[in-house]
């Protein structure tokens, strides 16, 4: 089965947790086999409309983003009738959600980041907040929590992607600053740069009680600063997609085989087994970056094509069969499809 959830922005986003001016945004929106439209992100307003909330009220003193911050997510019904739930879910620090995946039973699983010693996990999660901001992915049913739990290490972490399979195991994506991030089974177990990539599967159980293991959990990085955006799933592999401002970012079988730039975005396939099968460059002389994926059936090929979506400040990307050759400003959209052969 193909997964084509992805948070897809063409344009650079602060990171929301520590905006002090806004008072909620929409990160993500995933559509269900029914029609209905979830929504994650985060608000600082006390009267924040919730309906059915797992947390009807929001933490902290409410005195705007400096002082509260939480993460909501919401499910509106098929043709836009109404609300079936919309709750805040964050702790005594500042939370946002910045991303959600529907699985094939309709539970919605957002992944963010948080600042909370008290953020509302499961008696089973993996780990407690950990330091600096971690990760956090949470998996709702029905607008109650099945799993959630932290992810992170002793620095600066957070989840900036979250996709499903069709077997409900969460597979996520973002940057870590942390030299002790959580690795399992890791294709790079060590931090190469301040920042890396991070890409990691939880193999999550059902239900109330629902507890969770972790199959892999991987840096992915060279000597500087990466970032991954966004994934999507095809039988158990796991197609990434972010920015990269290293020349010695891992490579497999690449179609771009070195940095053209300040930063470039990459292209990452890590097969079911976590190792790395595919990775490349995508980018021009000046800075790219890559924020959103989707995939689609290959009739020629075992697997499927990429369509990744971005934003570029180059005039030399590469274009080939383009509706838009040229850049008409000093940034562009992109999109491109890229094919991986077997």
């Amino acid at each position: 089965m193909l997964a084509a959830d992805a948070d897809l922005e063409l344009w650079p986003r602060a990171t929301p947790a520590l905006d002090p001016d806004a008072h909620q945004l929409a990160n993500a929106l995933a559509i269900d086999a029914a029609g209905s439209v979830h929504v994650a992100g985060f608000t600082c307003s006390p009267d924040f409309p919730i309906v059915a909330a797992f947390q009807p009220q929001l933490v902290g003193a409410p005195l705007g983003c400096f002082a509260a911050q939480d993460a909501f997510v919401a499910r509106l019904a098929p043709g836009g009738s109404g609300w079936t739930y919309a709750t805040y879910f964050g702790g005594d620090g500042k939370d946002a959600a910045n991303a959600i995946a529907i699985d094939v039973q309709g539970r919605a699983s957002i992944a963010g980041v948080t600042s909370s010693s008290d953020l509302p996990v499961s008696a089973s999660a993996l780990m407690g907040a950990q330091g600096g901001t971690d990760a956090f992915v949470a998996r709702f049913a029905a607008g109650t929590p099945e799993y959630a739990t932290y992810y992170g290490g002793n620095g600066n972490d957070e989840a900036l992607g979250i996709a499903a399979d069709a077997a409900g195991a969460l597979y996520m994506t973002g940057s870590t600053a942390s030299p002790n991030f959580p690795i399992v089974a890791a294709l790079q177990p060590s931090l190469h740069g301040f920042k890396d990539a991070f890409v990691a599967k939880l193999v999550v159980g059902s239900g109330p009680r629902a507890s969770a293991s972790v199959a892999y959990a991987t840096y992915l990085g060279g000597r500087d600063d990466e970032i991954g955006h966004a994934l999507a799933i095809d039988n158990g592999a796991a197609y990434v997609v972010g920015e990269t401002h290293s020349v010695d970012f891992p490579l497999a079988v690449p179609i771009q085989g070195a940095l053209e730039g300040p930063s470039d975005a990459f292209v990452t396939r890590i097969a079911t087994s976590g190792a790395l099968s595919f990775s490349s460059y995508l980018g021009g002389d000046a800075e790219d970056s890559a924020f959103g994926i989707a995939l689609s059936n290959s009739l020629l090929r075992a697997r499927p094509n990429m369509h990744v979506g971005g934003i570029t400040y180059s005039d030399d990307l590469a274009t080939m069969g383009a509706l838009q050759p040229d850049a008409h400003g000093a940034a562009e959209g992109f999109v491109a499809k890229v094919r991986v052969l077997p």
